[in-house]
């Protein structure tokens, strides 16, 4: 981050200098040096941070949780379709 922050300033400021009317399309024009420093910036801070690494271990964890508190629920779900089934076998036996 800090040879990108000696050439724009801070991903801050390379971003303001980036505009809506700087921003190629898919068609558009090639990126300017604006544009460029930007994504230079945010691909070395993204490197330097580790942020990928953090999300992926944050989503993980919020995953593991997750699957923890609703551990019963699988088999609660398994356990009332066989009681519907039982019930509607029921229901057609007595026709």
């Amino acid at each position: 981050m800090a040879s990108a922050r000696r050439r724009t300033g801070t991903p801050a400021v390379a971003a303001a200098q980036v505009t809506a009317a700087t921003v190629p399309t898919a068609t558009g024009p090639e990126p300017d040096r604006a544009e460029t420093a930007l994504a230079v910036a945010d691909a070395a801070c993204t490197g330097e941070t580790g942020v990928v690494g953090v999300r992926s271990a944050v989503d993980a964890a919020h995953q593991r949780r997750a699957r923890a508190e609703h551990a019963a629920r699988p088999a609660a779900v398994a356990r009332d379709i066989r009681t519907r089934l039982r019930t509607t076998d029921r229901v057609l036996a007595d026709r």
